[in-house]
């Protein structure tokens, strides 16, 4: 019996169209084809010189799983090509595939290259399905773990970000004040500033779907004034309330409040490091760190106060946006951390955590914790 293939993605050629599509196979598993089809070059050739052509349509597979497609679809330049048809199953899959293509590129032409991905991004991303709609929790922890998994691969290993941080720390000490270079004056602003503002814009805009436009409008950054590109505004929370992030004891507490300690009473205007809101797909407020400490007992102290500062800037009241400053009303927190320890240490006390306590960080308390080490690490 014939097999009914089904259309995975079809791209639009010069002189014809590629097309990857699958089969389900009687054992039940599915295989992967590719087809290269010239037809249309054909169509514009005279007679004599169509005869002399040879085969017009050429396959390559099949193949078993989605990675063996993938590579068949890498002898093709898709980010230079014109979807006709991406599946909705495969959307996600496929948007990947070409952004990690686009990002790999050496040489661009940046202007087909945004006419390019335009048109991948409204294939893969219907109006309706695009990012600015409501997730779901389920979908929420998904695009995390996506960002996760970008930030891992896009980051250097620890020993080339310590060498590249000593270095734009610095270059930022002896910057002149009110410069952009002065907020890398310390290792945790130099790593955002260098690294990971810079990539979850792009994840917005790639991953997302968004234009770069709203990728901008919908990434707060306390440094945003030094990357407008990238950042719209602040995401300082304005006021004052009683409550900190840390306390000893009650009484040290009660002492606080009534002026006897050299802290003040009232805690104001808390500024998280970065924070997502619409026009994106999610209202997430991000606690960095940049650990490079050595010994488990630091690593711990660190990875208690950030999950601990997380969930504070989540419990805090939502607030309505203001002519000066932006909503404050997130719906998750992120522990966005880069583990730059010779030892790995924190990605050593955050595994040593029962898995029950790693699940209700997110479960019970909305609180994704993400630990990179960069150079492509996975844990």
């Amino acid at each position: 019996m014939k097999q009914i293939r089904e259309m995975v993605v079809q791209v639009g050629t010069e002189g014809g169209t590629v097309t990857l599509t699958r089969a389900q196979t009687q054992a039940g598993g599915w295989q992967f084809l590719v087809t290269e089809d010239e037809g249309t070059l054909l169509s514009f050739l005279s007679d004599e010189d169509r005869a002399g052509f040879g085969d017009t349509i050429h396959e390559l597979g099949p193949v078993a799983t989605w990675e063996e497609a993938l590579a068949l679809l890498g002898r093709y330049p898709l980010e230079r090509m014109t979807p006709v048809v991406v599946h909705q199953d495969f959307r996600p899959a496929v948007w990947g595939a070409v952004v990690q293509r686009q990002q790999s590129r050496k040489e661009r032409d940046e202007a087909l290259a945004s006419i390019c991905m335009e048109s991948w991004r409204r294939f893969c991303f219907p109006q309706e399905e695009r990012c600015g709609t409501r997730l779901s929790k389920p979908d929420a922890r998904a695009l995390f773990a996506r960002l996760e998994r970008l930030l891992n691969s896009a980051i250097p290993p620890p020993d080339v970000v310590r060498a590249e941080l000593a270095a734009t720390v610095r270059k930022a000490r002896v910057a002149a004040r009110r410069t952009p270079d002065r907020h890398s004056t310390f290792e945790e602003g130099a790593f955002l500033n260098s690294y990971v503002i810079r990539l979850v814009h792009g994840f917005l805009k790639y991953e997302c779907g968004l234009t770069s436009e709203d990728a901008t409008l919908a990434l707060l950054s306390e440094s945003y004034r030094s990357h407008r590109e990238w950042s719209s505004g602040s995401p300082v929370r304005p006021g004052s309330h009683p409550f900190r992030k840390f306390t000893a004891s009650p009484k040290e507490v009660m002492d606080t409040w009534r002026g006897r300690t050299a802290r003040n009473s009232l805690a104001r205007n808390c500024c998280p490091d970065l924070a997502l809101r619409g026009p994106g797909p999610i209202r997430a407020v991000f606690e960095a760190k940049y650990h490079g400490a050595h010994g488990v007992g630091t690593a711990e102290t660190a990875l208690v106060e950030s999950i601990y500062q997380a969930f504070f800037y989540l419990a805090l009241p939502h607030l309505e946006q203001t002519k000066t400053h932006a909503a404050w009303n997130y719906e998750y927190a992120c522990v966005l951390a880069y583990d730059a320890s010779a030892d790995g240490a924190m990605i050593q006390a955050w595994q040593s955590l029962p898995t029950r306590v790693r699940d209700a960080c997110w479960t019970g308390a909305n609180v994704y914790v993400m630990i990179l080490r960069g150079g492509g690490t996975s844990i």
